[in-house]
């Protein structure tokens, strides 16, 4: 399929639901099935480590209390439609949209805007700031580089080391170049992993707090939807993965028969709607 007809095809799918314009763009780097010459190496330690957070995150009352809130919540009152921005318009970060510039650092930032929408939500708007995507790009050592990671275990690092104020004016803002194109072509991922570092002080102009004193937390990280989590190198010789406990995969272990399509979906309005905040952010 031809760069215009994806476009179109995005375009028809996707169409504006905002006052706003917006406009849908190929990306020519998305599709493209190309070695860079990337190299990962994993800590399989420590994403152990980070499995074992997640399993007692999952057994724990507050989870367990969120999870009966889904199966007692009512079909009937899902929404038709539903959008955040209107839901929590004193939210601004939910209406951001950032760009990451010449680093694959999608997880950092998409890690970074939820933590951000979860925080703002959970404290009804007392809360504004956008949360650091710097913080977990330089300082989380298992959640990935310049070259791609996991958000997962950057909202597990929110939970544990917390993440610092980010945007413009806060304590870490984001350091990477944004002028390389819209996308950036991977190839500038290089140059950006060799300028990674993790900087435990807030930028000169920042004067409301020191670094450790910025740091903001929650006290749950999970996934919805059911997906694994590499523990070796991809390229090791015997790959091991592991599940991760999610919502949906408790709802379908425990059905009788297993969930349909649509009763999944049903479980992903649900998620969206009415449990995005996560409980006890600080």
């Amino acid at each position: 399929m031809s760069s215009t007809s994806l476009t179109s095809k995005v375009k028809s799918d996707f169409p504006c639901r905002t006052t706003s314009s917006c406009s849908a763009k190929f990306n020519k780097f998305g599709v493209k099935n190309r070695s860079y010459g990337f190299k990962y190496t994993r800590n399989s330690t420590a994403v152990r480590e980070v499995m074992e957070q997640l399993q007692t995150f999952f057994d724990s009352d507050a989870m367990k209390r969120h999870i009966q809130e889904l199966a007692d919540y009512p079909e009937s009152s899902l929404p038709t439609h539903f959008d955040a921005r209107l839901k929590w318009p004193h939210c601004p970060s939910i209406s951001r949209i950032p760009n990451q510039g010449g680093c694959g650092s999608c997880y950092a930032v998409a890690a970074a805007g939820v933590a951000s929408d979860r925080a703002c939500i959970h404290s009804n708007g007392t809360f504004r700031a956008s949360l650091s995507e710097e913080d977990i790009l330089g300082c989380c050592e298992v959640c990935g580089n310049c070259y791609g990671g996991d958000p997962l275990k950057a909202l597990v690092y929110w939970v544990n080391q917390g993440v610092v104020t980010g945007g413009r004016d806060g304590c870490r803002p984001y350091s990477f170049d944004i002028s390389c194109g819209v996308p950036c072509s991977p190839q500038t991922f290089f140059e950006a992993e060799k300028s990674r570092t993790c900087i435990k002080r807030c930028q000169n102009i920042y004067y409301q707090n020191r670094y450790d004193d910025d740091k903001h937390f929650a006290s749950l990280a999970y996934s919805l939807y059911p997906r694994s989590m590499t523990i070796t190198d991809s390229d090791a010789k015997d790959v091991e993965r592991a599940k991760v406990p999610t919502i949906i995969g408790h709802f379908n272990s425990t059905a009788n028969p297993p969930l349909s399509l649509e009763q999944v979906r049903g479980m992903h309005q649900l998620g969206l709607s009415e449990t995005i905040a996560l409980p006890g952010f600080n």
